[in-house]
């Protein structure tokens, strides 16, 4: 079997409520999964256009504050015919305030679904324990205070 290596961007879209809770936004993707907005790079961009691309077309989120002193990566294989994959996704993590822009649902027809959950609520929701584990990473991230690493 062949191994090829795929490359994706995206964002860990965060809200903040009431100055000490964290509402991260996830998404429903047509083929039934729950993780974050992510997607391939087009020749060109940088990897932070490539997230912020992919989170607009995603959830319509246009505003967001990137963190930029520190990315987040998930990898994990997956099978497409006789071809298998080693998926690495870098993640940057962004703050955004509107919540009414949820309400697009994908300007690509990709997504089903947005929602906004507490860190337990997410945990529960998203699908793929890679996706879980990114997920936990970024939360202790934020609960020491955003430092840099």
């Amino acid at each position: 079997m062949n191994l090829v290596n795929d490359e994706s961007f995206g964002v860990v879209p965060i809200i903040i409520k009431n100055d000490s809770q964290y509402l991260f936004c996830v998404v429903s993707h047509s083929v039934g999964y729950w993780a974050f907005p992510k997607g391939h790079k087009e020749a060109g961009k940088s990897d932070l256009e490539a997230a912020q691309k992919e989170l607009f077309e995603e959830t319509g989120i246009k505003d967001i504050d990137i963190v930029l002193n520190r990315t987040f990566v998930e990898t994990y294989p997956f099978d497409r015919g006789a071809i298998r994959y080693q998926k690495i996704a870098k993640y940057y993590v962004g703050f955004f305030t509107e919540v009414e822009i949820l309400t697009q649902k994908g300007s690509a027809g990709e997504i089903n679904d947005i929602k906004l959950l507490t860190y337990p609520e997410a945990l529960k929701v998203i699908t793929f324990p890679e996706s879980r584990k990114l997920l936990s990473e970024v939360n202790e991230y934020l609960l020491s205070g955003l430092q840099s690493q």
